[in-house]
C-alpha cells in the first residue's frame, strides 16, 4: 500500500516581503518616539514655565518687603544708589530698631541679590549709624534666570504724584563714590514715592520657554 503524504508549504518570507515588514516596524516606531518626544518637550516646558511663575512670584515679595522698608537716616535719602537694576537703600527690616544697608541688584550671572548689613552695635540714628559691609552683610540669592536689563529694567521710581524720575546719562553719586550711568541723582533720589518692580524670569536660555514677569508698584510709607 503506498501512503500519499499531502504537501506541506515550506516556502518562507521573500526579501520584498521581509523590506515591507521592517519599513512598516520603522514607520511605526518612529510615530512612536516622535510622540514620546513631543510629550518630554511639553512636560518640560510646563515644568519650565511653572519653575519661573514660581520664582518670579516668590522674587517680587522679597522685593516689594525690603523696599516697602525703606527708612532714611536723615539728613541722607532713603535710596543711596537708584539704578535701574540695582537700588541701594537704608530699611527697617524683620522689626529691627534700627536701619540696616539693604542692596538688592543683578549680578554678572543673572542672579537676583539682597545683600542687608545691619548697624555697628552702639550707634543710633542721633549719634549717626555705621555698618561694617565688609565684615557683616548677609548674602542672599533671591532668583536666578533673572532676564531684566536696561532695556526692561528690574525698578523704576516715581515721585509722589506717580511721575517718572528720569535717569542721569552721567554717573552720580553714591555711598562709595560715583556710580556709572543711568542713575538718580541725591536731589531725585530724596524724591522717590514710588518704586515700580518688574521682574521677568527666564530659565531656559534658548527661549523656547516663554519668560515670565510679575509686577507691582510699592508705596513708601516713609517718602
Amino acid at each position: 500500500m503506498v501512503v500519499m503524504r499531502g504537501h506541506q508549504d515550506e516556502h518562507g518570507l521573500t526579501l520584498v516581503e521581509m523590506m515591507i515588514t521592517l519599513a512598516i516596524l520603522g514607520i511605526v516606531m518612529t510615530a512612536l518616539t516622535s510622540g514620546a518626544i513631543t510629550l518630554y518637550r511639553a512636560s518640560h516646558h510646563a515644568d519650565l514655565t511653572t519653575r519661573n511663575q514660581n520664582e518670579a512670584r516668590t522674587a517680587i515679595s522679597v522685593l516689594s518687603r525690603d523696599v516697602r522698608a525703606a527708612a532714611p537716616v536723615r539728613p541722607d535719602p532713603a535710596f543711596l544708589v537708584a539704578r535701574p537694576n540695582e537700588a541701594f537703600f537704608t530699611a527697617v527690616l524683620d522689626d529691627a530698631p534700627r536701619q540696616q544697608l539693604v542692596r538688592l541688584f543683578v549680578d554678572p550671572t543673572n542672579r537676583l541679590v539682597e545683600d542687608s548689613t545691619p548697624p555697628d552695635p552702639g550707634t543710633t540714628l542721633e549719634g549717626g549709624l555705621t555698618w561694617d559691609v565688609d565684615n557683616n552683610s548677609r548674602v542672599r540669592y533671591v532668583a536666578s534666570f533673572v532676564a531684566n536689563d536696561d532695556v526692561r529694567p528690574l525698578f523704576r521710581y516715581f515721585d509722589a504724584n506717580s511721575n517718572e524720575l528720569a535717569m542721569s546719562a552721567t554717573a552720580c553719586p553714591g555711598p562709595d563714590g560715583d556710580v556709572p550711568p543711568p542713575c538718580l541723582e541725591e536731589a531725585q533720589r530724596n524724591n522717590i514715592a514710588i518704586v515700580g518692580i518688574s521682574l521677568s524670569i527666564s530659565s531656559d536660555p534658548g527661549e523656547r520657554v516663554r519668560q515670565f514677569t510679575v509686577e507691582q508698584l510699592v508705596r513708601l510709607p516713609n517718602a
